[in-house]
């Protein structure tokens, strides 16, 4: 039973990342056909954004503040 719940999930896992690839290259071919930046802006679609990592999110939170000066 639990190999196949960790062969799911790799799978899943494999799908999404995929379909993160998909889109990185779809915006990608956008700006190399995309004659200028302002033709690039114009275009209906929101840039790419990286999805944040729950792991990312937690060291930022857990990260001690700097105290300037000494």
């Amino acid at each position: 039973m639990t190999d196949t719940i960790i062969i799911i999930l790799l799978l899943v896992l494999g799908v999404y990342r995929e379909w993160l690839h998909y889109r990185e290259r779809q915006d990608l071919y956008d700006r190399i056909m995309c004659k200028d930046v302002k033709e690039y802006k114009h275009l209906d679609k929101p840039p790419p954004t990286a999805p944040n990592s729950k792991f990312v999110t937690i060291l930022h939170k857990n990260k001690p503040q700097e105290k300037g000066g000494d």
